[in-house]
């Protein structure tokens, strides 16, 4: 961010942090981050959340964290051509 610029808040994104009365949804306070990303990269993250069914980045992160989601590196994937002649069972 650009010296002097002050970073934005939406009115509400500080107060949902604050759970009084609402059971917490992960067992404890979550704490504001900040996170920098490319074009691109937010792009996909928000590809991979409509296809997980996941409403937020936050939530992505959280769930990645806590390896109730679990990521598997591109180059670990093997070739679509190892799959030719195979049927789904």
């Amino acid at each position: 961010m650009a010296k002097g610029k002050k970073h934005k808040h939406h009115p509400n994104s500080l107060k949902n942090l604050i759970h009084e009365g609402r059971p917490l949804a992960v067992g404890e306070p979550k704490k504001e981050r900040r996170l920098t990303v490319s074009k691109t990269g937010w792009e996909g993250t928000k590809e991979v959340l409509a296809q997980l069914d996941i409403k937020s980045v936050s939530d992505l992160v959280e769930q990645i964290g806590r390896q109730q989601v679990l990521l598997v590196l591109a180059s670990d994937q093997p070739s679509p051509e190892a799959f030719q002649g195979t049927e789904p069972s």
